[in-house]
C-alpha cells in the first residue's frame, strides 16, 4: 500500500500524550506496516525506524507495547491488519475484473478480424465464378493473387513483456504498458532492462523495498537518476554491531528476562 487514510482526531485522541520521540517512532512504524503490508518483530521495528540510540529504541518499545499486540513474536495492530486485508481483497477483485475485460476485448478483436476475412473472401467470388488461385490466369491473361486481410497487418511484437518480467515490482502493468507504447521504448528495451537489474541489486532504496511503480519509472525516465549505493559493508557491520547490545537489552526488557546480556564485541 502506498497510501492510507489517517484520521487526525482519532490519532490525537489515542496518541496525543506521546513524546515527540514516541510520535516519530509510532508514525514510522505505521508507515512501514502499510508500505510492506506486514507487521514487525522487535528487531524489525528497530530496523524499520532506524532507531540507534537507547532513547530511540526505548521509544519504539513503548509504542509496540502501547499500540500493538504481540502474537507469535510479531507485533500486530488490528486496525492496520483489517485495512491491509481490505486493500488486498480490492486489489484481487480489480485484477480479476481487468483480466475478464481484457479477455472480452481479445474475443471481440478476434471476431472482427474473422468478419473482415469473410468479407474479403466474398468480394472475390461471384455466383458463376470459382475463386482465383495464384496459378490461375484471368481471361485477359494477367495473374491474380488472392490476399487475406491479415497479410498486411503484421506487427512487430512489443518488448514490454521482457521489461515487465525483469521489473521487480509487479504493480500497475497496464499504465506501464501505456507509457511504454506512448514513448515507443522498444528500441531502448535492452538498456532499460539492464538498468532495472542493476538498480535491483545496487540501489539503496530499491534494495530497501522503496521501488517506484513501473509506470512512474518509465514516465519520469528514472533510468537517468543517479544510483544511491548502500553504505560500505564496514559501516553497516559497525552499525549492526553497535546496535546488537541495545537490541538484545530491548528484547530482555520486553520479554521480562533478567539474565544479564553478554556484551557484543565489534
Amino acid at each position: 500500500m502506498h497510501y492510507y487514510k489517517r484520521n487526525l482526531g482519532d490519532y490525537a485522541k489515542k496518541a496525543g500524550r506521546l513524546s515527540m520521540l514516541q510520535h516519530g517512532a509510532y508514525t514510522l512504524l505505521i508507515d512501514a506496516c502499510y508500505d510492506r503490508e506486514q507487521f514487525p518483530t522487535l528487531e524489525d521495528a528497530i530496523e524499520w525506524t532506524w532507531a540507534s540510540s537507547t532513547a530511540e529504541i526505548e521509544a519504539v518499545e513503548f509504542v509496540l507495547r502501547k499500540f500493538f499486540t504481540l502474537i507469535d513474536g510479531v507485533y500486530v495492530q488490528k486496525r492496520i491488519e483489517e485495512e491491509i486485508a481490505d486493500y488486498q481483497n480490492k486489489s484481487e477483485t480489480n485484477k480479476r475484473i481487468a483480466i475478464e475485460r481484457e479477455t472480452k476485448r481479445k474475443e471481440k478483436s478476434t471476431n472482427r478480424a474473422q468478419d473482415v476475412n469473410d468479407s474479403t473472401t466474398k468480394r472475390h467470388l461471384t455466383t458463376n465464378q470459382e475463386p482465383l488461385t495464384t496459378n490461375q490466369e484471368e481471361p485477359n491473361g494477367s495473374s491474380h493473387t488472392v490476399e487475406t486481410a491479415n497479410s498486411s497487418s503484421m506487427k512487430t511484437t512489443s518488448r514490454f513483456e521482457e521489461f515487465w518480467a525483469a521489473y521487480p515490482k509487479k504493480a500497475g502493468k497496464k499504465p506501464a504498458h501505456d507509457v511504454w507504447k506512448r514513448k515507443r521504448l522498444d528500441d531502448r528495451a535492452d538498456d532499460l532492462i539492464a538498468d532495472v537489474q542493476l538498480r535491483a541489486g545496487s540501489d539503496r532504496k530499491w534494495i530497501g523495498g522503496f521501488i517506484p511503480n513501473a509506470s512512474t519509472y518509465l514516465s519520469q525516465e528514472r533510468w537517468n537518476d543517479e544510483i544511491e549505493r548502500p553504505a560500505p559493508t564496514t559501516a553497516t557491520s559497525s552499525r549492526t554491531a553497535g546496535n546488537a547490545a541495545a537490541i538484545a537489552e530491548a528484547r530482555r526488557r520486553v520479554m521480562g528476562d533478567n539474565t544479564p546480556v553478554m556484551e557484543v564485541v565489534a
